[in-house]
């Protein structure tokens, strides 16, 4: 069974139109259309403005606005990005809402999450209940901490040769 594409025509004249591509129970390569929808499907890559995914999966998602539920997608980049109990790997958009999902990293300018888990997680304001590995403020700290270590260690090997 192949994707089913569906063709919606816009306005009067006819000339505008959105394509509505569907993945139901099967994998997909490269799906590329205005509206992509996977219900118990996969794809390898998906390229669109609106992604929706339902118990389902996608390998690398580029899209305006992606929405899961108890889905998932290893790579995706959007504007807006919905979860609802299911999971992203990584994921760089705008705006991430998120309620019982997990995420491994998110790089986000506004995080709504609740009862989410994020491995690593960069975001200009972050709302509601997230339990982090490791968030933006950790991420400096480390840095900082990781280049003091690094400065010290290049101080005391210049301060040996010295000695030599």
């Amino acid at each position: 069974m192949a994707p089913r594409e569906t063709e919606v025509r816009l306005g009067a004249d006819g000339e505008s139109s959105t394509t509505e591509i569907t993945v139901s129970q099967e994998m997909a390569g490269q799906v590329r259309a205005d509206v992509v929808n996977i219900t118990q499907g996969a794809a390898n890559e998906v390229q669109a403005e609106t992604v929706s995914v339902n118990m389902g999966g996608i390998n690398q998602a580029q899209a305006d606005s992606i929405r899961i539920e108890q889905g998932g997608i290893l790579r995706a980049n959007a504007s807006k990005a919905s979860v609802s109990y299911g999971g992203i790997g990584m994921l760089g958009t705008d705006d991430v809402s998120a309620e019982g999902s997990g995420m491994g990293v998110v790089v986000a300018s506004n995080a709504r999450l609740e009862d989410s888990r994020v491995g690593i997680l960069l975001a200009g304001s972050v709302e509601g209940d997230v339990q982090t590995a490791i968030d933006t403020r950790g991420a400096l700290l480390m840095g900082l901490g990781i280049g003091l270590v690094l400065a010290l260690a290049n101080g005391l090997r210049r301060l040996s040769s010295r000695r030599d």
